[in-house]
């Protein structure tokens, strides 16, 4: 038994042609080491866990961002996908499961409940929260989504749009958005122009884009001088947008310019190409891991809740002036 704990933890003297012979039996019989309980007998804990809304790409690139950031000093992650419709991986199971586990340090990735999070959490100081706003009880990193509307708004207002319109979409998530928007036209005394739209998180993406050729035919119902010439939109409405404008003869971005939101890689290869604000997901990665080490390394510090801001970026491409 020495001889094969040897050969699977690659710690001690073992022979290479009986190292062999124990790998090939272990991966045989589809054996793993115990790993948690390797940790409870040296009382310590490489893990990081990480609690995530969903699969969406965006929050995979933060996922990269952290692994990038913390591998090179041996932490692992373990990652936990929540649901709501399914009871065994809510928020409150996942989190009783996680702390269970003792790891060294969470990442919660995702728009919960601010008090939920609190109450699951309370006394948990190595908890990394990837939240829309900042807050007070842990550390925190978010997009700061509202200047990145200002921005975009700012963007199309500077090559020549007067009529810049905006599509809220009705659910919390989106609202920093809508203060942007309504912050830069006040300030450049434009026309509030907004198509609300569904809360897109409840419909599949072909869906969202028919909204997008759907807004271009209510469009065509108005006065020349009375539709917009700049719109901000998700990256899929804004590719439904185009189409729209294709269909019924709306010259791109003469005539219309379209900033989309979020930066999804399909942005590059549409027709035109759309400019799109873009959410630095890895770097929101990369300053969690350099947060939570700041935590892990030393211990004795005694830190205070911390907030950092990431801001957008525009990519600008052919959809734009």
């Amino acid at each position: 038994m020495i001889t094969v704990s040897r050969a699977i933890r690659d710690k001690g003297y073992v022979s290479l042609k009986a190292r062999k012979k124990i790998l090939k039996a272990s991966s045989d019989l589809g054996y793993s080491p115990n790993r948690a309980a390797r940790l409870l007998r040296s009382s310590q804990s490489h893990e990081i866990a990480v609690i995530v809304e969903s699969h969406d790409y965006l929050h995979v690139e933060k996922l990269a961002g952290i692994k990038q950031g913390t591998a090179d000093l041996g932490y692992n992650l373990s990652i936990h996908f929540s649901d709501p419709d399914f009871p065994q991986s809510c928020l409150s199971y996942l989190s009783h499961e996680v702390l269970n586990q003792a790891p060294s340090g969470v990442v919660l990735i995702g728009n919960y409940e601010e008090s939920e999070v609190q109450h699951l959490f309370k006394g948990y100081t190595n908890l990394i929260w990837v939240n829309t706003d900042p807050v007070l009880f842990c550390d925190c990193v978010y997009i700061d989504r509202q200047q990145g509307l200002k921005d975009g708004v700012s963007y199309l207002h500077q090559h020549g749009c007067h009529r810049i319109a905006h599509t809220p979409i009705n659910n919390d998530f989106a609202n920093k958005r809508l203060l942007g928007y309504r912050e830069a036209i006040k300030e450049f005394n434009l026309p509030e122009i907004l198509y609300y739209i569904p809360d897109i998180s409840r419909y599949s993406l072909h869906a969202i884009y028919d909204f997008g050729i759907q807004l271009v035919g209510k469009l065509m119902e108005k006065d020349k001088a009375d539709r917009p010439d700049g719109i901000l939109t998700s990256d899929y409405e804004a590719l439904g947008i185009l189409t729209g404008c294709r269909r019924y003869g709306i010259k791109v971005p003469e005539e219309l310019s379209v900033i989309g939101f979020d930066n999804r890689e399909i942005a590059e290869y549409a027709d035109p190409g759309l400019t799109s604000l873009a959410q630095p997901s890895r770097e929101v990665g990369q300053v969690v891991a350099e947060l939570l080490l700041q935590r892990l390394q030393d211990s004795s510090l005694e830190l205070a809740p911390r907030n950092r801001k990431i801001p957008m970026k525009i990519m600008v491409r052919q959809s734009t002036k």
